[in-house]
């Protein structure tokens, strides 16, 4: 297979742009999108953005968004998946427009 002979033993992200552009010309696999669709859209989100973000998030809407959690799908959500959401969504809230 042509990516198998070009990616080797790297991600596909990490493989340079001349190298990807004739395989990329000529279709990509389904398994490797989600690793390239951020690099091709340019959106490379940091942790260190997200965390930044969320510091800066008003206190009023912070409170909302803990309000909010507490109500949404409570049987479904577990702790692990609350705090990745409260994350987002400070980031989101704090992002300007």
């Amino acid at each position: 297979e042509r990516w198998a002979a070009v990616l080797q033993d790297r991600a596909a992200s990490e493989v340079p742009e001349a190298e990807m552009r004739w395989l990329i010309d000529s279709g990509t696999p389904l398994r490797h999108r989600h690793a390239l669709w951020p690099r091709w859209c340019g959106a490379r989100p940091q942790v260190e953005q997200i965390e930044e973000l969320q510091d800066r998030v008003r206190d009023q809407c912070a409170r909302q968004i803990d309000c909010d959690l507490d109500r949404t799908l409570p049987e479904r959500l577990r702790l692990e998946d609350r705090v990745m959401l409260r994350r987002g969504l400070r980031a989101c809230a704090a992002h300007p427009p």
